[in-house]
């Protein structure tokens, strides 16, 4: 749901901004044109109007100024404080796994920001990159609900379309002007990039990355500060060397970049329920012929348990 100030959830039926109370849509659909060449890859789309609030009508509305844009996922432009940072430095560490942060307005912040953009012309002129990441886009509720992972249109703030309508769509901003100018904004509205490295490269420490990340997740979410990926430069080899020389990080490997600032929440991505992707099994009990030998069968382990 896209409820805003002017088409909220309690809007009134019969009022113009009504669009079905709880179980509406909130702000009317987008209205796009253009036109479809077969023996053509690019489309080009323009706003045309919005539907009516309540899809009642087949009509085009011209008026688009109560329609709110995804503002909410450019950072509110907030430093944030060097107390907050430390409580973040004070983070239980991983063995060989290192967090840098560079701050908003240092050289070191513009040359991830270069690098970033450097990278986002290499990944929107990749086809498979590309389709790879459509793959993960959610356009409509149907799809949601059917996969319950990837990325919702609603966390994009997109309206709900046709899949065949809305790969296009969406393949259409995938181009590396758009894309850096949409990073740009939003990098511009941060406080800080974290980089997070580790020495060897190798899989144990990318599992120890991992283990690291998600505290960080979780303190960043509990200091209402909030985080988004922006990893170009760690995905593709020729930068992530680039990045390893340029970036004061004593030579270790970049793993993964995040932004962090001050912002509204976002709608939640779907996510699978914990039993579809957990399989459990009961392992059987052995005949009880002694406590502690039938404590270390159940156990399925080779430990002594003592009476």
């Amino acid at each position: 749901l896209d409820f805003n100030d002017f088409f909220p959830e309690n809007a009134a039926e019969g009022d113009e901004n009504y669009s079905g109370g709880n179980m509406g849509s909130g702000q009317p659909a987008i209205v796009y044109a253009g036109t479809f060449y077969p023996d053509h890859k690019d489309l080009e789309l323009v706003i045309v109007g919005r539907s009516s609030s309540d899809g009642s009508d087949g009509n085009i509305y011209a008026d688009l100024e109560k329609l709110s844009t995804a503002k909410s996922i450019v950072y509110k432009g907030t430093i944030v404080q060097n107390s907050i940072l430390n409580q973040l430095k004070e983070l239980p560490a991983e063995d060989n796994v290192r967090m840098h942060f560079f701050k908003n307005g240092d050289s070191s912040f513009s040359s991830l920001t270069d690098l970033i953009k450097k990278g986002n012309e290499i990944q929107m002129n990749d086809e498979r990159f590309k389709n790879e990441l459509l793959s993960w886009i959610r356009l409509n509720k149907h799809q949601v609900e059917k996969t319950n992972s990837g990325l919702s249109h609603k966390v994009m703030r997109a309206p709900s379309m046709p899949g065949f309508i809305g790969k296009r769509i969406v393949k259409s901003f995938l181009t590396p002007a758009k894309q850096n100018k949409s990073d740009l904004e939003k990098i511009e509205s941060s406080s800080h990039f974290i980089l997070l490295t580790c020495k060897n490269n190798c899989s144990e420490e990318w599992i120890r990355s991992g283990l690291f990340l998600e505290r960080l997740l979780l303190k960043l979410t509990s200091l209402d500060i909030a985080s988004a990926f922006i990893n170009p430069p760690c995905e593709l080899e020729s930068l992530s060397g680039e990045l390893q020389s340029t970036l004061p990080i004593n030579d270790e490997v970049p793993t993964l970049i995040l932004r962090i600032g001050y912002a509204d929440i976002m709608p939640f991505s779907p996510r699978k329920t914990l039993d579809r992707v957990i399989e459990t099994t009961q392992i059987p009990s052995a005949p009880h012929r002694s406590t502690s030998r039938a404590c270390s069968l159940c156990c399925g382990t080779g430990a002594f348990h003592p009476d």
